[in-house]
Formats: structure tokens, sequence, C-alpha cells
């Protein structure tokens, strides 16, 4: 049975195929475009349809979220359907027709989508609650789920205060001057370990009306006119840092309250986190410490999960089906090799079989290395397939990285990447961290590079079994410099998504201060850094 999974509108757009229980193919549009948050879906469809050889005809179900208006998937009677799904329903059949087929559907709720991902890295752990929050879906801003013996039910919905949502994030962005993006609020959430708790700050949030995140657009610049005037009167980063500090301190208490309240009233134990405020470190940390030490929370756990959660959710709570755990390294297709050596004979590089133990040294003595390998990953987080790398304790490698070679703000930091057994040795007992979503009190000298203004870094743990070549990476570079992790951010150039092919690499860093690029087991370097043999 072929189930395609389609997220067609808004923002973090995806196709992905399953395969009776199998995911088969994911992909994520703005992969294809290099335009972050990119909503063309058809880009990511046509994709897909060519590295499967997939025939409209050949499709038994499509599973869509809720954001699905657009020409190459136009559903029947979608209002009704929206209307069923906007009055509670988690899922509603109908017929859609795929560039001119008639095919079977399953429209999903947006927040279903996102709970049903949430459910499958948590390992189907039956008595789960699942908390969903973000900006806006299809019916709320944030819901609560219930999964018990292979159901999923919704239990409450918008119950959170708005400094607790996601929209709290966006606006507080917007107010601030990052913009609409998406990924605003998460720029947003670097500010806050520069700032410090400020008491009045706290009340000024507070007394802001709860219906702000509900209100009409016109009404909301009125309701949110005590923080528009501190804003206007504290243009200072300090001040504003402060700011966001406290609304960090605010929104982790207030989410993690919540959460102890449905764990107590549901009797459960597991809990489950999706949308895009699972990306917020600390409140995830928070929860796992105080709350949950067994908290699940996905790589995509943000929009770009939306297809993926689409599909598990026909598969699991729609059809009965038992989905596979798929790797978290399967965005797209792999490199191609001989696309590989085109991209290295164009950019006149010179190639030479990889080796780690070159590649090690290259680090040691402070290069920064574009590292790709494979397929890409899932989410917006780098894994390590599509990553740059670099020394996490030569001084100035934070600088270099962030803000001159990727053109980010200099208040925000880079995450460490260690392997898996060497975490556990520096940080004892401490439960560990394959997808970057969890953030830990770095000891005095360790990873400073990697170390953001309040003593924390968004540490990677790494195990052999998941990343074999980048596992070895890391072991040879510990053997020769004592250092126990590299600086590891995503693989793009400025302002642009993470990149996909080899070409993508070359086109984005070529030109900036990259030393040398890893191709699977090719490594191309520099015509001036030829190595002497």
């Amino acid at each position: 049975m072929n189930i395609l999974a389609l997220h067609t509108m808004g923002h973090d757009t995806a196709a992905c195929l399953f395969r009776d229980e199998t995911l088969v193919f994911a992909i994520e549009t703005e992969r294809l475009t290099r335009v972050k948050h990119d909503h063309q879906v058809i880009h990511a469809l046509e994709h897909l349809m060519a590295q499967c050889a997939l025939r409209p005809e050949d499709v038994d179900l499509i599973a869509l979220s809720t954001n699905v208006r657009g020409s190459i998937a136009r559903v029947r009677d979608l209002d009704a359907i929206q209307s069923r799904i906007e009055a509670g329903a988690l899922h509603v059949e109908g017929i859609c027709e795929l560039l001119g087929q008639p095919i079977p559907c399953l429209v999903v709720a947006h927040e279903a989508s996102h709970a049903a991902v949430a459910v499958h890295y948590g390992g189907y752990v039956s008595n789960s609650v699942i908390l969903v929050n973000e900006g806006r879906g299809t019916f709320s801003r944030n819901s609560c789920f219930l999964h018990r013996e292979g159901s999923l039910t919704l239990v409450d919905q918008d119950a959170l205060p708005w400094y607790g949502t996601g929209f709290g994030w966006s606006a507080l962005g917007y107010l601030i001057g990052f913009g609409k993006s998406p990924s605003a609020a998460g720029t947003l959430m670097a500010m806050g370990a520069y700032g410090r708790h400020r008491p009045a700050l706290e009340a000024l949030l507070r007394g802001i009306k709860d219906e702000f995140h509900t209100s009409e657009r016109c009404k909301q610049r009125h309701q949110a006119s005590p923080l528009i005037d501190y804003l206007d009167a504290h243009p200072s980063f300090d001040d504003r840092a402060d700011l966001v500090h406290t609304f960090q301190l605010l929104f982790s208490e207030t989410v993690h309250s919540y959460l102890v309240q449905q764990r107590n009233t549901l009797g459960v134990e597991h809990i489950g986190l999706g949308g895009g405020c699972a990306l917020n470190l600390p409140t995830n940390t928070k929860i796992r410490r105080e709350l949950s030490p067994s908290l699940s929370i996905a790589p995509m756990c943000n929009d770009a999960g939306q297809a993926l959660g689409a599909g598990l959710y026909a598969l699991r709570f729609y059809l009965g089906q038992h989905p596979a755990p798929f790797s978290p390294y399967q965005c797209g297709a792999p490199l191609v090799g001989d696309e590989i050596q085109a991209a290295i004979a164009r950019a006149q590089l010179i190639p030479q079989p990889y080796d780690p133990e070159f590649v090690a040294k290259r680090l040691a003595d402070g290069a920064v290395v574009a590292f790709s390998q494979g397929g890409s990953e899932l989410g917006p987080r780098a894994l390590g397939n599509r990553s740059l790398l670099a020394s996490t304790t030569r001084p100035g490698m934070r600088a270099r990285v962030s803000e001159r070679i990727k053109e980010r703000q200099w208040f925000r930091p880079l995450a460490a990447l260690m392997r898996e057994e060497r975490f556990a040795a520096l940080f004892p007992g401490a439960p560990p961290s394959p997808y970057m979503l969890f953030q830990y009190d770095m000891p005095a000298g360790l990873a400073t590079e990697a170390t953001h203004a309040d003593g924390t870094s968004r540490l990677q743990t790494l195990a052999r079994d998941v990343n074999p070549a980048l596992h070895t990476l890391l072991a040879e570079y510990e053997y020769q410099t004592g250092e126990p992790g590299l600086i590891n951010t995503s693989l793009n150039g400025p302002r642009k998504a993470i990149a996909y092919t080899a070409q993508d690499v070359i086109d984005d860093f070529l030109e900036r201060d990259v030393d040398l690029f890893v191709f699977d087991d090719v490594v191309a370097l520099r015509p001036q850094a030829r190595l002497n043999s």
C-alpha cells in the first residue's frame, strides 16, 4: 500500500511516501528551492515522484494535514471537511484530485499531525500526554492529547495564556523587530541568555489580557500597547534581553505547570511535545529534569514534520498499522557520486580519498569543514550529515563560523557535538540529546566556543551505530587534540535552507571562509591546500 503524505500550504511544506508501514522517501520543499520555509510544495511532490518512480495511479491513499489548499491536491468538499475538523474531528475522509487523478484521502488536523509525530518518537508508549504548542494550528494555538491503547484523543485546547504559546514568541519577536518569519522566535530565544529576570517586566507581561492571542488582528496592537510602550522607551539590547529572559522564565513555568496538571488529571507518566515550541531548549530541559525523564520530542517537531505526521496518523490511528521506526537522516536522496565529482571539478577543487585522520588534523589546526554524507536530516537541526564542523576551543571560532561565514546575529550561539560515551563520562547520569533539543550546563573550559552566554550548550550526543563516519572523526579529533567535541551547525549559507546536494554546498561556501569539503568518501581541497604525499 502506498500512502503519499503532504503538507501543502503555509511554511515548511513537504512530501513523503510510506510503503506499507515503512517510510521510503521524505523531502522538504526548502531543500530543493533553498528558500527557507518555502510553501511551493509542487517541487517536493515532483521530486518525490521522480525519485520513487511514483505515478498518481500508484497512490492508494493521500494523507494531508489541514493546511491543504492549492492546485496540486484539490480536496472535494474541502470547506465542509475543514468545518468538521474545526468542530473537533481529528480526521475526515475525502477524495483528492492529485495531478488530475481522483484518489481517496484523509485530511488530518494540523494539531493531530504534530501529535502523531511525537507519539511515534515516543515509541507509541500507552498512557502518554502530548502537548502541541505553536503559533497557530487548525483549531487552536495549543492542544493536549491523550495517547492510550492505540488511540489518540483530544482532551484540551487553548488552555495556555498568551505568554505560554508560540504566538507569544512570534508576537514578541515581531515587536522587537525580527519580522514575521517562522525563524524569528528561535532568534529571539537566543537573546534571553544575556538578560535577567525583572519582576516589573513579569508583571507587564502578565498584565496583557489573555485574549490578546485570540483577538482579531486589528485589536491586537491596542491590547499589546503596554509592551509596545516599553520597547519604545527601552531600545537597548540589554533592556530587551531582560524582557526576553523574563518571558522565557514565564513561558517555561507556565508550560511546566500545565503539564503537571494534565499528568495528574489523566494519570499518565510519559510526556511528548510537538509544534514549534518543542524547539524551546530551556523549557524542554526543565520538563525533562523536573517532570518526565523519558520526555519524547521528534527532531521534526515543527511544521517540517507535518507531512510525516499526517502519514503516521493515517497508518496508526486510521488504518491501525504499526509504522516502522525511521532514521533521522532521511530527508531526500543520498549524495550521488557522479554529481559530487562534477561539482568538485566545476569549482576547481582538488579531490582525494576521505581520511578521518587528515580531516581531524585540519580541524585541529583551525580549519572549518563543510561535512556532508548520505541523506540529509529530517527537521531543522543539523545532526551530522549536513554540518559545518569546527573547533570548540579555538578563540574566535564562534564569531568566524556564526557571524562571518553564516552572517547570523552576534548574540546567537553554536552547538557542540560529542560521542555518546564521552558525553556520559563528562555528564554522569545526564540523559543524552541525539537531536539537539536540550541544553546542558557546561563545565569551565569545555567547548568554550559552543557555550552560550548563560553557560549552557545545546549539545548533540552521537551513538556509533547512528553515524559511524562522524563518530570515527570525533574519536580521531579527540585523540589528536584532547577535545571531546566539535562545533556542529547547519550546512547552509546566509539566509538559505540547509544544503541538499554537493553543488548546493559548494555554491554556499566556495567564496566563504570554509577550508575543505567532505562529500561521503571524498575530501575536496582548495588548490593551495593539496596534501603533500
